[in-house]
């Protein structure tokens, strides 16, 4: 079972993790918001067309390729924290 130790670095990893989620969703949403009036689509997403999904999809693109590696680095790196020992007795 991880320690203190551990705990502590993998949360401060998932909030990194959260920093990078929101960055990129304010990115999505603001590049979704271009060519609407006020330069913000619709708050219900249901209400987007189809040029709309199309900026907000690109983004993401472009914002995966910005984080998609540190994210995933993070990840693993939570999972090698939180994995139990592999000397550890059972």
């Amino acid at each position: 079972m991880p320690g203190t130790e551990e705990r502590t670095a993998a949360s401060h990893r998932r909030g990194l993790i959260e920093d990078l989620a929101t960055t990129t969703m304010i990115a999505c949403e603001r590049a979704a918001g271009r060519g609407w009036r006020h330069r913000q689509p619709p708050h219900n997403p249901a209400r987007w067309d189809k040029r709309t999904w199309s900026r907000f999809l690109a983004e993401a693109q472009r914002q995966n390729f910005l984080h998609g590696a540190r994210i995933r680095q993070l990840r693993r790196q939570i999972d090698m924290l939180e994995a139990p020992d592999a000397g550890e007795a059972s």
